[in-house]
């Protein structure tokens, strides 16, 4: 998210892609199952970013419940 507008959208992961809805389903790690097993998901910027900095930020598709963020993650944009 910049400025509070999303500017991404997932294209891919290693697991649990849907490409039709662009949604990623994630499971439960097998020797922690409190925790989500790692998933490598990859973004596509869909908008112009102006700022240095934007926040990630993974959603509940169901609820929209906000369950993590990372916040002021540098944009380095080469073409």
């Amino acid at each position: 998210m910049a400025k509070g507008k999303n500017v991404s959208r997932p294209v891919s992961a290693s697991y649990g892609f849907d490409e039709a809805s662009g949604d990623v389903i994630l499971k439960r790690d097998d020797l922690r199952p409190q925790e989500v097993a790692p998933n490598t998901i990859t973004l596509m910027v869909v908008d112009e970013v102006d700022q240095k900095t934007v926040g990630l930020y993974l959603i509940d598709g169901a609820t929209g419940a906000e369950l993590a963020r990372m916040e002021k993650i540098e944009v380095a944009i080469a073409l």
